[in-house]
């Protein structure tokens, strides 16, 4: 019978690490049964060994498995955004499952406050996958909503990279269209 993942309901956070760490264990993952007591160390040391349970588990468990990390993440109050940077990168690198990835990014993305500095390194991560998955699609890519985020980001420095992110998406998908329309009114 295949390992299930458990469902938390009611459960203490340590407790819900030792479970996923338990169910990567059961995949075939070489993981202690108790990793660090911080949470951050902890889910960071999960993040670096998930992308090896995704040899052995189908799409399904794998969102169920992620989508409970992401509950995780959101449960932080310490190191969150270097916590949540870990996790995209993860994401980003990822071997298999293009449209999960993309889905978790996006719930990320939508799960952060609309004003949190954060949401930025998402975005970069959305675009990234996009370049190469290609499922641009699966982006926000709209101009406008693209020039609010900057406003909002307010970095030179970060506005340049989205437009060289969105260029390289564009370019990577075949958009050409959508590089002509970034460089007219980006």
């Amino acid at each position: 019978m295949d390992p299930v993942l458990p469902v938390f309901l009611g459960i203490a956070v340590q407790e819900q690490v030792g479970e996923l760490r338990a169910y990567l264990k059961s995949n075939g993952v070489a993981l202690e049964d108790k990793g660090p007591d911080d949470l951050s160390e902890n889910l960071s040391e999960i993040f670096s060994v998930c992308g090896q349970c995704m040899k052995s588990c189908s799409e399904i468990d794998m969102e169920g498995f992620l989508n409970s990390v992401l509950s995780l993440i959101f449960a932080l109050t310490e190191k969150r955004d270097e916590v949540i940077r870990a996790f995209v990168q993860c994401l980003v690198e990822m071997p298999n499952y293009a449209a999960l990835r993309h889905r978790l990014l996006n719930v990320l993305f939508c799960g952060l406050n609309k004003l949190d500095p954060t949401r930025y390194n998402v975005y970069c991560g959305q675009l990234e996958l996009a370049s190469k998955s290609g499922l641009l699609d699966m982006v926000t890519t709209d101009i406008d909503q693209v020039k609010l985020w900057l406003n909002q980001w307010d970095d030179v420095q970060k506005s340049r990279k989205i437009y060289r992110l969105l260029h390289d998406a564009f370019l990577s998908n075949e958009q050409r269209c959508g590089i002509c329309y970034i460089i007219l009114n980006g």
